[in-house]
């Protein structure tokens, strides 16, 4: 009988033991999964950050401009950038309104650091389509992951644009200053 309940309580000890590490297991599991997603949430809140910071400096500029294209593409070199112009190459699938002129696109791109970079090592592409409408002048600024067509951005929806590698899309409208006439320029 004796040797029965020595047996009995090393067979508990062993139990309690694979439990104390089936826990164990189980909590390094979900801490991992905690700093898995951790590292995923502050890649994005950086890219965020720098997209917030690059959309409030294209708007400000186009706050600023007034004029071409190349005037606009201007303003962003005194930034540091080597902006590459697409010129406007037909009738832009976004501008339905009357009185609406589509000046073209102007592209920048950055490598995964988020430093200027040239398209071929592009890790984020930064895309300006600008706009002339009778009394206002606007942009729609997209970035996209990696090197982007401007000319899919263009014809989203009948483009080989993937949607998937969009980061962030808005418009952003100022009003156009008046001319000494007192009519919009």
């Amino acid at each position: 009988m004796h040797r029965l309940t020595s047996h009995s309580k090393s067979s508990l000890f062993l139990m309690e033991m694979i439990i104390c590490l089936l826990f164990f297991a189980l909590t390094c599991s979900v801490c991992i999964r905690l700093f898995s997603v951790s590292y995923v949430n502050r890649h994005k809140a950086r890219d965020l950050n720098h997209m917030q910071e690059y959309l409030t400096t294209c708007a400000e500029l186009l706050e600023s401009w007034d004029g071409s294209l190349e005037d606009y593409a201007a303003l962003l070199e005194h930034t540091g950038v080597s902006p590459h112009i697409h010129s406007s190459a037909g009738k832009d699938l976004w501008t339905t309104t009357p009185n609406t002129s589509y000046l073209g696109t102007i592209s920048l791109y950055f490598n995964k650091n988020w430093q200027f970079s040239v398209p071929d090592s592009a890790g984020y592409t930064l895309n300006i389509s600008v706009y002339r409408f009778s009394k206002e002048k606007s942009a729609r600024i997209s970035f996209w992951k990696g090197i982007h067509d401007f000319a899919a951005d263009e014809t989203m929806g009948t483009g080989d644009a993937d949607p998937r590698l969009l980061l962030y899309q808005t418009m952003v409208r100022y009003p156009a200053s008046l001319s000494k006439g007192g009519t919009a320029s």
